[in-house]
């Protein structure tokens, strides 16, 4: 086989090869595949300057495109501290996911959109609590209001004004949930 560039494959086939490598493949086993699959064999130099050519000006772009999406994630969190909605956490978990299993992600990139993900679950599980929470001391304060009305009412049962207007205030504080 004669060797030629890796430029002069079409365009599919210089996509498919710049993928190989950038999801990892080692020089040799890229080697191996253009000559199965494309019947084209290539140095390990060739490789090389593809790899600069073609390779890392992506891996640049891709890196630019996950940055700036963990910048406009982390300026939206800033700006609404624990308020993130589903669509935003699911974004989240997505680019943590395609950061985690990319071989060319920064870690400090793959750290930040982790821990913007933790932060999410965090918050949400913290608002839940402070429901739960909530529900309840408006459960026991009822209750205890309920009591104090009763006592009340023992007290009030020679005087009808009182008794009137105790009704009334006791409807009240029912009707509230």
């Amino acid at each position: 086989m004669v060797e030629t560039s890796p430029r002069d494959l079409s365009d599919e086939q210089q996509s498919r090869m710049a993928e190989w490598l950038l999801n990892g493949l080692p020089f040799h086993i890229v080697q191996e595949l253009t000559v199965k699959e494309f019947g084209r064999a290539f140095s390990h130099v060739a490789l090389c300057l593809f790899w600069r050519e073609v390779c890392c000006p992506e891996l640049a772009r891709r890196r630019r495109q996950a940055a700036e999406a963990a910048r406009a994630l982390a300026a939206e969190a800033a700006e609404l501290p624990g308020r993130f909605d589903q669509a935003t956490i699911a974004a989240l978990e997505q680019k943590a996911f395609e950061l985690a299993i990319s071989p060319a992600a920064k870690a400090a990139d793959t750290r930040a959109i982790f821990s913007l993900v933790l932060q999410a679950r965090a918050q949400e599980l913290d608002r839940e609590q402070f429901e739960l929470e909530k529900q309840k001391f408006t459960q026991k304060l009822k209750s205890d209001l309920e009591k104090g009305l009763d006592a009340l009412w023992a007290e009030l049962k020679g005087n009808p004004p009182a008794l009137e207007l105790f009704q009334q205030f006791k409807a009240l504080i029912a009707a509230t949930k």
